[in-house]
């Protein structure tokens, strides 16, 4: 199944069914990375593969066939995967080795838009200082010829401390001695501890609906480089999803599908939650929740038949629009792709 999904996966088009179902696959994947790790490390080295080439796509061909779902899709699965990854074996250090090779080709790929570029840059530098930490004398051997490469996009990036972090590593990596990693800065807070107490405040359903969007707009935007925001505002969002307003509902159900995707170990939290809002007398609720089971329920692992009962209770006694959503969840829960 693995090997099907991941073909699938790289031969993209730019469709609109196809990002759609990229997005369940994708999902599918991250919940199965969590609960059988093993299985998805052996398929990394194929998804390198696949990868392999695209930076030799002209711009609208990179664009027009959303490649980039398949780079950004590759890399958190690597992210997801860390404990796992990060051995002390020589095929670890070989695999890690590849996995830069393919993203630094990617980021000075004249098919790739800047703001794309920014955030390649920032992930590759998080995620081997992670290894360095882990491991700093084979990440010294992966990181060390490719010195003059992150110079270089230090140039470009001065105020990504992780790359800054990474680049005084480099220069003070010594093949023949045991590296001491003390050059390394603990990265800066995206957001600190009154910032956070800031936003939890202001994401109730008390205050001034224009104020809400703002920050839930804020929040979509500075999670899309910084996911784990979005788990400091899982409470407040589960109440947001019973809002009056309907742009509040829909915002508060992506941020929370996104978050559960991103660390997918508490997922079947959200089976509790949308079976509140479908058992909700309000039928706005019931039918924004509906709206996002489709993605959902690909996370929920425990439960799950229960709250498809239920849909289903509801649906053929009292709110019959509810059949066309039911029919999504279980197309999309057959994986056939």
């Amino acid at each position: 199944m693995l090997f099907t999904d991941s073909s699938f996966q790289s031969e993209p088009n730019g469709s609109p069914e196809y990002k759609e179902t990229f997005d369940s696959v994708s999902t599918l994947h991250r919940r199965i990375a969590v609960q059988h790790p093993f299985a998805f490390v052996r398929q990394l080295r194929l998804l390198l593969s696949l990868m392999k080439g695209k930076n030799r796509l002209t711009t609208v061909n990179f664009r027009w066939t959303n490649q980039l779902l398949l780079c950004n899709h590759v890399f958190e699965l690597f992210d997801s995967l860390r404990p796992h990854v990060f051995t002390a074996h020589k095929i670890s250090e070989n695999l890690i080795a590849d996995f830069v090779e393919v993203f630094l080709e990617l980021i000075y790929a004249p098919c790739v838009q800047s703001d794309d570029v920014a955030s390649f840059v920032d992930k590759l530098s998080k995620f081997m200082l992670h290894y360095a930490l882990f491991d700093g004398k084979a990440a010294g051997i992966v990181l060390k010829p490719r010195e003059n490469t992150f110079r270089e996009l230090l140039y470009d990036f001065p105020n990504f401390s992780e790359l800054s972090s990474l680049v005084s590593f480099m220069r003070a990596y010594d093949e023949s001695a045991q590296t001491h990693f003390t050059l390394v800065k603990p990265s800066q807070e995206v957001w600190n501890e009154a910032k956070l107490k800031s936003f939890k405040k202001r994401l109730s359903s008390d205050h001034h609906k224009q104020d809400l969007e703002a920050v839930l707009m804020e929040l979509n935007e500075t999670s899309k480089i910084h996911i784990e925001l979005i788990h400091h505002f899982v409470d407040q969002l589960s109440l947001l999803v019973f809002s009056d307003e309907e742009e509040v509902r829909d915002a508060s159900h992506k941020l929370l599908y996104r978050s559960y995707k991103n660390d997918p170990r508490n997922a079947d939290q959200l089976v509790d939650l949308y079976t509140k809002c479908i058992s909700s007398n309000k039928p706005n609720v019931l039918m924004s929740a509906a709206k996002h089971l489709r993605r959902g329920m690909l996370l929920c692992q425990d439960n799950g038949d229960t709250l498809l009962l239920h849909i289903y209770k509801i649906a053929v006694t009292r709110q019959s629009e509810l059949d066309i959503h039911l029919s999504d969840v279980m197309k999309n829960l057959t994986c056939d792709f």
